[in-house]
């Protein structure tokens, strides 16, 4: 029993020296920043929810005690809650008719992941109009401040220019870069666990995902407040439809995993060039955002598995 809560609170303590390695001021440090999740992962995955939860108050009082109790807190917040509740949902199961046992659906992981980083943006956006401006205007003049020193021998043409550009998806920007932190941290503490026969569920499919009906209603609120609403509105409905597009990107990637699952042979090939694309030329992505979209509205693998006939 003593070695359950070692292994728990090493992990934390593990997770907040990541975490801190931003401090050192080395380029790589921020890598090492990036996977402070992973060691809360990896513990929550392999040894279940009462560890990841031990381990993310871990890291947290580290930080509090090395750096600040404002740094605690935050890295409770943004980095640590979210592996509780998303750990805590992925070893959800049940046992079915037959007997088998059902894991918590990928999809609903990836809309409660999604639903949280909205949810933040939307309370964010809210806590801004009644205590500023707005949110639009307070982003303006944070930006701007980074801006005016980064860019200090630039034209201020130039400068306002960039700011205009920047300060329109800054927010949507900020929180898909999080969604992209939790789930390659995820990824890498199921994968690791599984490498070592410690995963305590079994590696999720993602050529089976399916996402819930609602969040296309919702994707669509969001883009005609973008379209329609007025400055305000405007604004958080452009970044809210950005972010509320991650879970079609993911629903896009189960469409190429199913391809590439149909196609056994030319799998590796297949998934390596579609990640790679992704990776070395950026755009790509939108256009598997563009499949999940597709899939979610046409059965767009439905009709592709109708088609293509039994598998070669």
């Amino acid at each position: 029993m003593a070695r359950y809560w070692v292994i728990a609170v090493g992990a934390g303590i593990l997770s907040a020296l990541l975490y801190l390695s931003v401090a050192l001021g080395q380029p790589s440090a921020i890598l090492l920043a990036y996977l402070a999740q992973l060691p809360l992962f990896a513990v929550t995955l392999g040894m279940g929810g009462l560890a990841g939860a031990t381990a993310t108050g871990s890291a947290s009082v580290v930080i509090a005690l090395l750096h600040s109790a404002i740094a605690g807190g935050f890295f409770l917040i943004v980095s640590g809650l979210p592996v509780v509740v998303l750990g805590g949902k992925a070893l959800l199961n049940r046992q079915d008719a037959e007997g088998k046992t059902e894991w918590y659906p990928i999809g609903l992981l990836v809309s409660w992941m999604v639903g949280i980083g909205a949810g933040a943006f939307l309370v964010a956006s809210v806590a801004l109009v009644v205590l500023t401006d707005g949110i639009e205007p307070s982003i303006r003049w944070f930006v701007g401040q980074g801006i005016a020193r980064l860019l200090a021998a630039t034209a201020e043409a130039d400068r306002a220019r960039i700011l205009d550009l920047v300060v329109a998806w800054i927010p949507a920007a900020v929180v898909m870069s999080w969604l992209g932190m939790v789930a390659v941290n995820a990824a890498l503490a199921q994968g690791l666990l599984m490498y070592f026969g410690r995963n305590l569920r079994p590696k999720p499919e993602l050529a089976d995902i399916e996402l819930p009906h609602l969040l296309t209603l919702v994707l669509g609120v969001a883009g005609a407040a973008a379209l329609l609403g007025p400055d305000g509105i405007g604004f958080v409905g452009r970044n809210l439809f950005l972010i509320l597009l991650v879970p079609f990107f993911f629903l896009g990637l189960g469409v190429v995993h199913a391809v590439a699952r149909k196609y056994s042979p030319q799998r590796i090939f297949i998934l390596v060039a579609a990640y790679a694309a992704m990776i070395v030329l950026g755009w790509p992505a939108a256009l598997v955002a563009g499949l999940g979209l597709f899939d979610q509205w046409l059965g767009l693998r439905r009709r592709l598995a109708a088609a293509a006939g039994p598998a070669e």
